[in-house]
């Protein structure tokens, strides 16, 4: 019984605990298992609170908070929690210890931005999420000329706050080489927000978002890289039926985000995705590895690390880089996409049980897509469960009517006809049928 507000008489309050040990991996804020700390200073950076009263100014909060991931993410010597990750907290009251038990971190810097005219005011508090305590906080007022130093200067801070003894040359990084304008800055969060919605729509609003950016500014980086990573999602998902075409654009403009600037890690893993779909699997893997010793913490440079090494035929070390990957970002609004790349692994290795165990998480998931449903089919095909696996192409059919087993063999890439053939059989076993679909 618990006294609350405006109540004569206490209520009764009650907690219920429902044990899900197979999803506690993508589970939501607040429902997931403990994660062990790193063996090295480990942080999330939370998505900063909007406090101009304008709801337009979300991607502004949201980019401030994504500029300082970045930064932190370019420190060798630091554990840095993926924004994918980090900003499934957003707009949610959270409770530091559980989000530092959550993440498996040990800092979380949470904050809040106001912007009003031409002026902007941050405010940031670092905290030692196992302790509760405050290592510091900060307010800073700026003209939004300053926007880039001060996302700078904050970055610095909480370096020094939390490994001290590094030295200067240690604490020096390869720096994002930010826009000339200001306007080029605000497009590229714009374009950030609509593409990590992973639709058909969001999609191209985020490419036509990211073209007026580099109009503006065609020498930042970032821009090419994600405008890269935006094509290589329409080719994946099918959302371009001349996927081969998105593929030849993704590749121009990840060439250029490297060309202007050779640090950035996000370039280095873009190129490695759009590589892998090339089918140009040993470049893939050179670029990823490049992105990984970049940016140790970039949880998408170690998932095209395991995509390409997946295709190549490199199964059992493809899995090793996609525990990686989840491990920077356990909540990622794209983890499905992790998991069903281990189950492909898995049929490769022809280890059925383990890939319909992963390919039925991925369903599960958040934001999944159509090849969760596929790769599940041909697992439970191959297993000779055809009653799940017709369950499977129903459902896979109601998520992508026009699916084919031609469209496998377009778009997957893999590198031998054997390991091709072995997944589209077991789709064959599930009951698709070599040409396109006819029936209801």
């Amino acid at each position: 019984e618990q006294s609350v507000k405006n109540i004569d008489q206490p209520v009764h309050v009650y907690r219920v605990a429902v044990e899900t040990p197979e999803a506690a991996p993508a589970a939501a804020p607040g429902g997931a298992a403990s994660l062990p700390l790193p063996d090295k200073p480990s942080i999330a950076v939370l998505p900063f609170q909007n406090m101009s009263g304008d709801t337009e100014q979300e991607y502004f909060a949201d980019g401030v908070a994504e500029d300082i991931i970045t930064g932190l993410s370019r420190i060798r010597w630091f554990f840095v929690i993926a924004r994918n990750s980090s900003f499934t907290y957003k707009g949610t009251a959270v409770d530091v210890k559980q989000v530092g038990r959550e993440l498996g971190v040990q800092y979380v810097l949470e904050g809040s931005v106001r912007k009003a005219g031409n002026r902007v005011r941050i405010t940031a508090q670092l905290i030692n999420a196992t302790t509760g305590q405050h290592v510091w906080a900060e307010r800073y007022d700026r003209e939004l000329d300053d926007i880039f130093a001060l996302q700078d200067e904050i970055t610095e801070t909480i370096i020094a706050a939390i490994e001290p003894e590094l030295s200067a040359v240690e604490r020096e990084r390869a720096r994002r080489k930010p826009p000339e304008s200001l306007d080029a800055w605000d497009l590229y969060q714009r374009g950030l927000w609509h593409m990590y919605r992973f639709t058909k729509e969001d999609n191209l609003e985020a490419q036509r978002l990211f073209r007026r950016s580099i109009e503006i500014d065609p020498n930042f980086a970032s821009t090419h890289a994600h405008l890269a990573y935006t094509l290589h999602i329409a080719a994946i998902m099918n959302f371009d039926e001349q996927g081969s075409e998105s593929l030849g654009k993704a590749l121009r403009a990840g060439r250029e985000a490297v060309a202007l600037d050779e640090k950035d890690a996000m370039g280095h893993a873009v190129l490695a995705r759009v590589y892998a779909m090339r089918r140009e699997h040993d470049l893939a893997i050179e670029e990823a590895e490049i992105a990984i010793d970049l940016n140790p913490s970039l949880a998408q440079a170690y998932f095209g690390l395991g995509f390409a090494l997946t295709f190549s035929g490199r199964m059992d070390e493809a899995i090793t880089q996609l525990e990686k990957a989840t491990r920077l970002s356990p909540h990622d609004p794209n983890l499905w996409s992790f998991v069903v790349v281990r189950g492909w692994a898995h049929i490769l290795m022809r280890q059925f049980e383990d890939a319909a165990f992963w390919s039925r998480k991925a369903v599960r998931m958040p934001n999944t897509q159509f090849w969760t449903q596929a790769t599940l089919a041909s697992a439970l095909g191959h297993l000779g469960r055809l009653e799940e696996a017709q369950r499977a192409v129903a459902d896979l059919y109601r998520v992508k009517p026009d699916f084919s087993l031609a469209l496998v063999a377009d778009i997957l890439p893999f590198a031998e006809n054997g390991h091709r053939e072995l997944f589209l059989d077991g789709l064959r076993k599930a009951g698709l049928p070599e040409g396109a679909r006819t029936g209801g």
